[in-house]
């Protein structure tokens, strides 16, 4: 168990803080997950919705809602670290890496973010990796990590038909299934 605080004999009572959980990417495809055991210092996710204005004769356009575009999250300065070991950390990043190989469909490999209580459905965009230190054999010991990645639609969730109200549309509508 992981306490927080020190063990002194003072008033307060010592307070159990939760395990620590790491950021974790499933690749849903291969079954397999990966680890960071260092949480990140911060997880950067962007929004956006897709507006059109629509033509009038007077005033200001109405805004119709069209969808909205992919979350997407970056996280930052993820530390790969076999310093202590004096193990090369090759084989982790040629795990990373593995991350963004295509599936045998030719798509790329769907992965679940963990992080505390959230998890995302995404691909990973960019894998940036800066190795830093070296054993004197040349192989990495330490490396940061930052990663891109862009949710994806769960395609269990939404199906695509033609809206026969509206004339002539073949604009995709979410149904339920």
């Amino acid at each position: 168990m992981f306490f927080q605080g020190s063990q002194n004999s003072g008033s307060l009572p010592q307070q159990p803080a939760i395990d620590p959980q790491p950021f974790t990417l499933v690749n849903v495809y291969k079954h397999e997950s990966w680890q960071f055991f260092y949480f990140p210092t911060e997880i950067e996710t962007a929004s956006e919705a897709n507006w059109e204005p629509q033509n009038t004769t007077i005033g200001v356009k109405p805004l119709f809602y069209m969808n909205r575009e992919p979350t997407s999250l970056t996280i930052n300065d993820l530390l790969l670290d076999g310093s202590l070991s004096g193990k090369s950390i090759t084989p982790q990043i040629k795990r990373l890496r593995a991350l963004q190989e295509e599936t045998a469909k030719g798509t790329p490999s769907t992965l679940i973010a963990l992080w505390g209580d959230r998890q995302e459905t995404v691909v990973l965009k960019t894998l940036t990796i800066r190795e830093q230190f070296f054993a004197p054999q040349g192989f990495p010991l330490r490396a940061r990590v930052n990663l891109a990645l862009i949710q994806i639609q769960d395609q269990n969730r939404v199906n695509i038909v033609e809206d026969d109200d509206l004339e002539n549309s073949t604009r995709p509508r979410r149904t339920q299934s």
